[in-house]
């Protein structure tokens, strides 16, 4: 899915690829005997996508179709919608 994103917004993109980090980190934790900081630190990452997650859910909602609202995505330059 990271490599998926790569031809959507930035938000998008780094949702995965921190996800993708976060999953990382905690099989590598519980692979090592339950390394405690790589845990923490996938547990961290976790809560980070998760706000990402949340983040463009309502950039997806708040458009300029139904809402005075617009959040920021950030278009990759090769992105085929820029500018939305």
């Amino acid at each position: 899915m990271t490599v998926a994103t790569l031809r959507t917004t930035l938000s998008l993109f780094l949702l995965f690829f921190i996800l993708a980090i976060a999953l990382f980190l905690l099989t590598a934790g519980n692979y090592l005997g339950g390394d405690e900081t790589l845990l923490k630190a996938g547990g961290y990452l976790g809560l980070g996508a998760a706000f990402l997650a949340w983040y463009n859910a309502m950039a997806g909602l708040w458009t300029h179709e139904n809402s005075f609202i617009r959040l920021p995505v950030g278009h990759f330059p090769w992105s085929p919608k820029k500018h939305i």
